[in-house]
């Protein structure tokens, strides 16, 4: 946006026409008191633009446990872990450069058991 203001002080162009018998003109000119002044108020506006990306990272781990016991009357229990890992990353290309981790882990257990009976 511009604004411009203008300021203007002068003072009329005055004539003095003396006649003399010869007829010859002399001009007695009172000239220039000019003032020229020139207020110029700028406003800038911006627009600062931000641009954000997002990098997702995930990490699984799982983590096997077996025991198998085989007899006429065996027991099969069967145990594993899972454990998940969440990495995120988010990095924001305005104003500065961050990069920001969040972890987070999940664990679940499960014990299954089997109990099979033979008989001759």
């Amino acid at each position: 946006m511009y604004m411009c203001m203008y300021v203007h002080t002068y003072i009329n162009i005055k004539y003095k026409y003396i006649y003399k018998y010869n007829i010859k003109y002399k001009y007695n000119v009172i000239y220039i008191k000019y003032k020229y002044t020139h207020v110029h108020i700028h406003t800038q506006t911006y627009i600062r633009k931000h641009t954000r990306t997002h990098m997702h990272t995930h990490v699984y781990a799982f983590v096997y446990s077996y025991t198998h016991t085989d007899t006429h009357a065996y027991t099969l229990v069967h145990s594993y872990t899972q454990a998940y890992t969440y990495v995120y990353t988010h990095v924001n290309t305005h104003p500065e450069m961050y990069t920001r981790k969040h972890t987070c882990t999940h664990v679940q257990d499960r014990v299954e058991g089997r109990m099979l009976l033979y008989s001759k």
